[in-house]
């Protein structure tokens, strides 16, 4: 009988040795899970910043829509909103170089140089808008359009006098270009491109 009370203390032992051992086992698990999280919550903080700032140019004035981007990597673009803000995540602060750009501008790289905050005035480029042609559809590089060009001042504008519209004021005085008038209706005398 002895040896049956040995043998239940025994289980009853083993069974207690087990329940601590399995809430080990689990506090173990739970603080390995708490650690991998902070790894990785700091390790994803810590492969990329965020450099802000404005872009403007040579006046002051901000600029919409100019592109924002980081040297050497194609897929880390932005630009600019309404108040020419820009964002943009970059690997590191220290090693970043911007490229900004905006039509009718020098484009200017800059070192971020571990600044969060980086203004970029960009200047006029003269050169650059003498060579670009609006057109209807697009716009076009001088020596690429193949047709005839055309230009009018305001001065032969204002010649045309006691006209209500720009298409009237147009009827004539360029050549090549050729204007409508879908209507004879009194008042409806806008003519058409």
């Amino acid at each position: 009988m002895l040896r049956g009370h040995r043998a239940a203390a025994a289980i009853i032992n083993l069974r207690i040795n087990s329940n601590n051992t399995m809430k080990n086992v689990i506090k173990f698990y739970h603080w390995l899970g708490l650690l991998l999280c902070f790894m990785i919550v700091g390790t994803s903080s810590a492969l990329a910043d965020t450099v802000k700032g404005t872009v403007a140019d040579d006046t002051g004035e901000p600029l919409i829509g100019a592109t924002v981007a980081l040297k050497g990597n194609s897929k880390a673009v932005t630009v600019t909103d309404i108040d020419g803000n820009y964002s943009l995540v970059v690997p590191s602060l220290k090693d970043a170089i911007l490229e900004v750009s905006y039509v009718g501008m020098e484009s200017k790289e800059v070192k971020v140089a571990g600044r969060a905050t980086v203004n970029v005035t960009l200047t006029t480029s003269s050169e650059q808008l003498d060579e670009v042609i609006v057109v209807g559809y697009g716009q076009q590089k001088k020596a690429s359009i193949v047709g005839a060009i055309t230009q009018t001042s305001g001065e032969v504008l204002e010649k045309a006098g006691g006209v209500s519209s720009l298409g009237a004021a147009l009827t004539g005085n360029l050549p090549g270009v050729i204007t409508s008038a879908s209507s004879g209706m009194p008042g409806d005398e806008d003519p058409r491109l």
